[in-house]
């Protein structure tokens, strides 16, 4: 099975610019921007690192920073004609100090990354995190050196505020081992009262099971949507799951259906 993960991740600078740091996971580099912020917040003693070893570094710095001139480019040439994209690139790279202050925000205070904001005692941390970086993509491929998708799916669960499920079918096969996860998720609404799990899927060759529809009905602070439009539904599979707020996401797009243990 061949399953890739995407990170849908709020930028750096929107992270560091929102009005609060809330208590729960992150992937950020560990920048002076950010130490100033926990710093300003109260939150250095609830902080929590993962240091880089020498060879990780340099790859851990160029994702943000890619990231950061990718914005940096794509506004300068936002509204320009194509004849003139050239001449708005050159503009823009002629201007020094908006390079400098992506660099700037960017300063790395130590080599490390925030991993975790933790919540005031006696609250504890979560506990499972999911096996891959919140940051950067990783394919899932079912071998023996890559994490499973089902070990996957029960750790983003225990590990976000709410999950967003479109697959073509479900199979009870499939939903079977993820139940005793879903129960616990689905025990308590998402923060803003809204379903915490949420589910499209469809009639999509007529392989989805009434029996897994029922098991799912069964949980609580989830909703559960089915089309019945058997001449356009395709094929799709998407799992999205999002922490904190303003929300960031993470989706894994896959090609195997909810229908077995795998």
């Amino acid at each position: 099975m061949d399953s890739l993960r995407h990170s849908c991740l709020t930028t750096l600078s929107q992270k560091l610019n929102m009005n609060e740091l809330p208590v729960g996971l992150y992937d950020l580099l560990h920048t002076t921007q950010l130490h100033k912020r926990l710093e300003k917040a109260g939150l250095l003693d609830r902080a929590q690192w993962t240091d880089f070893d020498r060879d990780e570094l340099q790859h851990r710095l160029a994702i943000p920073l890619s990231r950061e001139i990718a914005s940096f480019i794509a506004e300068a040439v936002t509204g320009r004609k194509a004849e003139h994209l050239a001449e708005a690139l050159n503009e823009a790279f002629r201007s020094p100090e908006v390079l400098q202050a992506i660099m700037h925000e960017l300063r790395p205070h130590a080599p490390n990354s925030l991993t975790e904001i933790l919540p005031e005692p006696p609250l504890q941390g979560i506990a499972t995190r999911p096996d891959s970086p919140l940051s950067v993509s990783a394919l899932l491929t079912g071998s023996s050196r890559s994490p499973a998708l089902r070990t996957q799916l029960i750790k983003e669960l225990a590990s976000c505020d709410r999950a967003d499920w479109l697959v073509s079918f479900i199979r009870y096969a499939g939903i079977l081992p993820l139940l005793p996860a879903l129960e616990q998720f689905t025990a308590t609404p998402a923060p803003d009262g809204e379903p915490k799990l949420r589910i499209a899927t469809t009639s999509y060759m007529g392989a989805t099971e009434v029996k897994a529809i029922e098991a799912l009905l069964a949980l609580p602070n989830t909703e559960i949507r089915v089309s019945y439009d058997t001449r356009r539904t395709r094929s799709m599979q998407r799992h999205i799951f999002s922490i904190g707020k303003p929300a960031s996401a993470q989706l894994y797009r896959f090609s195997k259906h909810i229908k077995s243990g795998a």
